[in-house]
């Protein structure tokens, strides 16, 4: 399917371009021959952007102090926008006003603002966590979140759904997992084993026995583009992930594998946050039936491309102290 897809020409742009997802998409688009914008923060660390010069325009702003006059003035016309933009992935804040301000203030700005350049596609990235808790979980369940985050994340689904209702915006959202890849976050589970691995021998984590749906990067973003250019996906929520559950245990084991490491996982070290389901998975047949997506990759496989880049990272280890 992704290799008959034609973006030449297309100009795209990316909300939260400095993050993991939106950067990881940026290095996506420029295998295409589409024109692309990155939205960034003045204050978003840019240490992703090392090696992307070409085929990217780069525009800065502040959403208070920049109006939709003047964003829209930087990008004359657009065919395709991804709302990537959030914060509080990682659930341990509860800044509820920091939550709305970034996962429903700043998605109605890029509604208004996708409305008045008449995209194509504005894609909306949700969150699984949506959900709460359950296996197999299909699009149409109904949300249950258990954080603040979670909450933020269903009122902006909403949001989307509404503004696109009674403006007839073209939108279609996106529910990822748990995404896992190179570049992720430092705070990642995969970073912070590999780092005390190396670093400690002595992992200390939760029970580890909480279920989790783990989806590699490179699969979720093709769930976006196949959906950013499908007119059967307009209007719909697709739930991107692998559908199989696994303990945070044998993801941690197999990290060790994958390093060849025998330092000591110390489960129950750290108590689990009270938001944690005990398993949380999702159902991607509707993806399949409609965009024809299929999780490809592996999780041995997926933890060892994450695992080779976090080694290969000065700035991951620069802070830290080796032993021995």
């Amino acid at each position: 399917m992704l290799s008959k897809i034609n973006l030449n020409g297309r100009r795209v742009l990316i909300s939260g371009a400095s993050g993991f997802i939106g950067s990881a998409l940026i290095r996506k688009l420029r295998t295409y021959e589409c024109e692309v914008f990155a939205l960034i923060r003045p204050t978003s660390d840019l240490y992703r952007f090392s090696d992307i010069e070409e085929n990217v325009k780069f525009i800065f702003y502040d959403v208070e102090n920049t109006s939709i006059e003047q964003l829209s003035q930087q990008i004359p016309d657009l065919d395709i926008m991804f709302h990537m933009a959030a914060t509080g992935v990682n659930q341990a804040s509860d800044k509820g006003s920091e939550l709305i301000a970034t996962n429903v203030l700043l998605t109605r700005y890029f509604l208004e603002f996708a409305l008045k350049k008449n995209v194509e596609c504005f894609v909306y990235l949700g969150s699984g966590f949506e959900y709460g808790a359950g296996e197999r979980l299909p699009e149409s369940t109904l949300f249950a979140p258990r954080s603040s985050y979670a909450v933020s994340k269903s009122v902006g689904w909403l949001q989307v759904q509404a503004y696109a209702y009674q403006n007839r915006i073209p939108t279609t959202t996106i529910r990822p997992f748990v995404v896992y890849g190179p570049a992720e976050a430092p705070t990642r589970l995969t970073s912070s084993v590999v780092r005390a691995a190396v670093v400690n021998g002595r992992i200390p984590l939760t029970n580890g026995l909480q279920k989790v749906d783990m989806l590699f990067i490179d699969d979720l973003l093709d769930g976006l583009i196949l959906a950013s250019v499908s007119r059967e996906a307009i209007g719909q929520t697709f739930n991107i992930c692998s559908g199989v559950p696994v303990s945070v245990r044998d993801i941690v084991q197999t990290i060790l594998d994958v390093l060849g490491s025998e330092a000591v996982p110390e489960f129950g070290a750290i108590a689990s946050r009270a938001s944690e389901a005990e398993v949380l998975t999702g159902d991607w047949s509707h993806a399949h039936q409609i965009l024809g997506w299929k999780p490809r990759t592996t999780l041995k496989s997926g933890l060892r491309q994450t695992v080779e880049w976090i080694l290969k990272q000065e700035k991951l280890w620069s802070s830290v102290k080796m032993t021995g």
